[in-house]
């Protein structure tokens, strides 16, 4: 039996990524994406667009930690029939720590480069794919 609080835990994971992956496209849109030219922080915030920029970094940080302790509290259980939700949440972990320590980072030293930008948005569906896949295997189990 899953307890409740594992499966709020891995759904809470899921919509803060795509949480992340809304404010991204917010601030793609707006034109922010150099508002920050320095990674991970940010200047002193002094336009709308550095808040955003910031608050899209602030909220990927947050996913990355949900992930982590998704990904730690589901290895720590040894029920076998969690094991789909442990490889799922596991593979979601190397891809959103890619994301976050590398991708993110190369997309804003490239100056916003159209393949980096692209890639940094297929990776974000990846880990969006493999927490939702996690989260959908843990709510069907009693």
């Amino acid at each position: 039996m899953v307890p409740k609080h594992v499966k709020l835990l891995s759904f809470t994971t899921v919509i803060v990524i795509y949480s992340t992956m809304l404010i991204g496209t917010y601030v793609s849109k707006i034109g922010a994406g150099l508002a920050c030219p320095d990674w991970p922080l940010c200047p002193e915030i002094t336009s709308f667009g550095i808040l955003v920029e910031f608050l899209h970094r602030g909220v990927a940080m947050l996913s990355f930690i949900l992930a982590v302790t998704t990904s730690l509290v589901l290895s720590k259980r040894g029920e076998e029939e969690l094991k789909p939700a442990r490889r799922m949440a596991l593979a979601g972990l190397v891809a959103i720590t890619v994301q976050v320590f590398f991708v993110g980072a190369q997309v804003i030293f490239s100056l916003l480069h159209p393949l980096l930008v692209t890639t940094h948005m297929g990776v974000a569906l990846l880990v969006f794919g493999f927490y939702l896949g996690t989260a959908l295997y843990l709510i069907r189990l009693k």
